[in-house]
C-alpha cells in the first residue's frame, strides 16, 4: 500500500494494537519525522514498523493527532513479510556517492516501470567518508537493522584507491576487508550485489599520476580485487564469458565521461541516474527475469583516445 501526502499531512491509522499503550506509536509517529543523522542521504528518515507472526493481531498508527504538529509526512508505504523470507527488499551500501545517487523513491519508480507487478522496498544505508574499513566494521550493524533485507548493494572502495593509487598500494587490504564483508553478507542469508569500482580520470595530484593511462586509475583494482570477488560471492551477477561483473560501473562512466563531475571522480545529476539504471537493468533484472538487459544510456560518449603505454591487463 503506497499513500502519498505531497507535503500534507497523512490521516492514518491502522485499528489499534492487542495489549499496547498508545506511548509506543506516538514516539513512532515522531521519530517518522526526524531527518538521518551520521552523514545519511539528505530527507526524512525511511522508518520501519515489523509486525512479527502471532504477536499482534491489529495495530493502530496515528499520525498528527488532535493539536499536535509531527511534520509533515510524504509517503507511507505499507509491505507484507514474505513467508519463505525472500522479501523484494534491497539496501544500498556505500560512500558518498553512493549516498547521493541510491534516490529509494526513484529506483522503486524504475522497478516499477521496467518489471511488471514489482514495487521493492528500497533503502539507502550509504555513508559519506566510507572506506573498506569502515564498510568492514559498520556492515554488521546495517545487517541488524534490516534482518528482512535480502539484496545488498555495494559500491565501496574508491576513496581507498584514491588515497593509495596506483595499483597494487592499498590492494590487499581492500581485498581483504571486502572478502571479510562479502562472507559476512552471505552468512547473514542476503544476497550481495558488489558493483564493479566506477572508472575516475584522476588528475595528477604530488607523486600520484594522472589517468589515462589506465594503468593509475581504477582499473587494475577492479579487475585483480572486484572482479574475483564478484566471481566468488556474488555468482548470479557476475558475466562468465566477459569475466568480469555485470554491474559494471567502471565501463559506464568510463564510456560516458560527461556523468563525471569536474574532479572526475564524482558524478552529476546524469551519472546519479545512470547508476540507478545499471542495478535496473544488470542486477535487478537477474532477480526479476533470471537475465540482463540491454543498458541503454544516453549522454557523455566521449571517449578519449587510446592512453599511452600498456595497461596493467585488459579491461
Amino acid at each position: 500500500m503506497d499513500i502519498k501526502g505531497i507535503g500534507k499531512s497523512i490521516p492514518i491509522s491502522l485499528v489499534g494494537a492487542k495489549k499496547r499503550g498508545a506511548k509506543k506509536w506516538k514516539k513512532l509517529a515522531g521519530e517518522v519525522c526526524h531527518k538521518p543523522a551520521d552523514g545519511r542521504r539528505k530527507g526524512f528518515r525511511d522508518f520501519r514498523v515489523v509486525w512479527p507472526k502471532g504477536k499482534y493481531t491489529v495495530a493502530r498508527l496515528v499520525f498528527g493527532e488532535g493539536d499536535e504538529d509531527l511534520g509533515k509526512i510524504q509517503r507511507i508505504r505499507f509491505y507484507k513479510l514474505d513467508k519463505k523470507k525472500k522479501n523484494d527488499y534491497w539496501v544500498f551500501v556505500g560512500a558518498a556517492m553512493t549516498m547521493n545517487a541510491a534516490n529509494p523513491d526513484r529506483y522503486t519508480q524504475l522497478i516499477r516501470e521496467t518489471f511488471t507487478d514489482q514495487d521493492p522496498y528500497v533503502v539507502n544505508e550509504a555513508r559519506n567518508s566510507w572506506g573498506v574499513n569502515k564498510f568492514w566494521n559498520g556492515i554488521g550493524k546495517i545487517l541488524e537493522r534490516h534482518p528482512h533485507s535480502r539484496y545488498i548493494c555495494i559500491h565501496i572502495g574508491g576513496a581507498d584507491v584514491s588515497n593509495q593509487r596506483p595499483y597494487p598500494k592499498g590492494s590487499k587490504t581492500i581485498q581483504r576487508r571486502l572478502d571479510a564483508a562479502l562472507a559476512m553478507i552471505r552468512k547473514a542469508g542476503k544476497i550481495p550485489i558488489l558493483a564493479r569500482l566506477s572508472y575516475r580520470q584522476y588528475k595528477k595530484k604530488g607523486a600520484q599520476p594522472a589517468v589515462p593511462p589506465e594503468s593509475n586509475g581504477s582499473g587494475p583494482y577492479v579487475v585483480n580485487v572486484y572482479d574475483p570477488l564478484i566471481r566468488k560471492y556474488c555468482r548470479p551477477f557476475f558475466d562468465p564469458k566477459a569475466r568480469r561483473g555485470y554491474v559494471d560501473l567502471y565501463k559506464l562512466f568510463e564510456e560516458n565521461k560527461k556523468f563525471l563531475g569536474d574532479d572526475g571522480i564524482s558524478w552529476n545529476k546524469d551519472g546519479n541516474e545512470a547508476f540507478l539504471k545499471v542495478f535496473v537493468m544488470r542486477a535487478a533484472a537477474i532477480v526479476y527475469e533470471g537475465k540482463v538487459r540491454p543498458l541503454d544510456i544516453k549522454g557523455g560518449g566521449d571517449k578519449d583516445k587510446k592512453p599511452n603505454g600498456p595497461p596493467t591487463r585488459a579491461f
